[in-house]
């Protein structure tokens, strides 16, 4: 382990390589299986150098989820590694603090709504920005939980599921309204908005094909079919 105390130079620009260096190493081999060797090789230094800039794989998780979630870079070098519990209780704060929607918040809070297609094209729309906005922080955290208890814990057994339940009450709220379709099961009918929403606005950010797609007609053609499926034509 190299000292804290001795000062040594550091290239400007070196920070955000080992970030991106181990971000990328992160979504494509997952928290358990990501290797501080395999980070250096792909930011071009040494192991050595890596722990100048952190003081073990924690450490660099910890970075990497403060960078994309817009937090300052660290003063003091190397960053020291943290107990498994205060990387977890970080990452939380930093989904609570980046994935918000207030625009369902709203709709929740009322009773009933003159215009359900621009309601729902709101909340649409608002779910795609975020996700689309956070997404490589949130297949980070997806990919890295599949080999972290913890942190799935947080992740699937906490935040996630605060999204599925509030469309929920949502769609239910509506539907009970006459403002939208029955359907045979809201909660299915909950997942598929969320999922249709996340695929487009996410997950084809790694596909092959889907990452070509025009972002501007995704967003609408999204919208208009998941409105149109839920809002009877006269509404």
């Amino acid at each position: 382990m190299y000292s804290r105390g001795v000062p040594r130079r550091r290239p400007p620009d070196r920070f955000d390589t080992i970030c991106d260096a181990a971000q990328a190493t992160f979504l494509d081999d997952g928290y358990g299986s990501a290797q501080m060797r395999r980070i250096a090789d792909r930011a071009d230094v040494s192991v050595g150098t890596l722990y100048l800039y952190a003081e073990g794989k924690a450490a660099l998780f910890g970075l990497v989820v403060d960078r994309l979630t817009g937090a300052a870079p660290p003063v003091d070098l190397p960053v020291p590694e943290p107990h498994e519990e205060t990387t977890v209780a970080s990452v939380r704060r930093r989904l609570q603090h980046s994935i918000r929607f207030p625009r369902l918040r709203t709709a929740l809070r009322a009773p009933d709504t003159t215009d359900p297609r621009a309601e729902l094209g709101g909340v649409v729309d608002e779910l795609y920005d975020v996700l689309q906005r956070n997404w490589t922080l949130l297949a980070l955290i997806e990919r890295s939980a599949a080999d972290w208890p913890r942190l799935h814990e947080t992740y699937f057994g906490g935040e996630r599921p605060k999204l599925f339940t509030g469309l929920e009450r949502y769609l239910t709220r509506r539907i009970e309204a006459g403002r939208f379709r029955p359907v045979a099961d809201v909660t299915v009918a909950a997942r598929f908005v969320t999922e249709s929403v996340t695929w487009f606005a996410w997950k084809r950010q790694r596909d092959e094909v889907g990452a070509g797609y025009d972002e501007e007609r995704v967003r609408r053609v999204v919208r208009g079919l998941l409105v149109d499926a839920l809002v009877p034509a006269q509404s």
